[in-house]
């Protein structure tokens, strides 16, 4: 098993990089912020949360049980379906991470089912040994 603080560091520069790409392309080259950088940081963390520490909210009482695991209805504000969870994922990561993220369990982690996203509530936690979290916003000129 990878360590938290590898995980952490993958999900930094991958957000970092996905950051410092979103300018290419011809587009007019826009300043970003060190808040915009940690907003989509903890936004990259969260989202990779849901499947290597504590899966999305979830309604216990909106229950299913399927191929011999209960399934709870997800409660988020805007993720209703698989495919709602997929497209905000591919918000956040490449294709490839996301693809990786919902198929690498042995057993489908979240699914739709009767039209709404489900999931099978599991909280992994973290390894309390590891330490803080830290993170470092480094500028290597203007527009780096």
């Amino acid at each position: 098993m990878k360590s938290v603080g590898l995980k952490r560091s993958l999900i930094f520069t991958m957000v970092i990089a996905l950051l410092l790409f979103s300018g290419c392309g011809g587009k007019e080259e826009t300043w970003i912020t060190d808040d915009d950088i940690l907003v989509d940081y903890h936004k990259a963390v969260e989202a990779y949360s849901w499947f290597h520490m504590n899966t999305m909210d979830t309604d216990y009482e909106e229950s299913v049980f399927l191929d011999d695991y209960d399934y709870s209805k997800v409660e988020h504000d805007t993720i209703h379906t698989y495919s709602d969870l997929e497209n905000y994922l591919k918000t956040i990561f490449s294709d490839d991470l996301v693809n990786r993220l919902l198929t690498e369990n042995d057993v489908e982690l979240y699914r739709d089912i009767d039209g709404a996203l489900y999931t099978i509530p599991a909280g992994r936690g973290s390894d309390i040994f590891k330490g803080d979290e830290t993170y470092d916003i480094s500028r290597e000129g203007d527009t780096t």
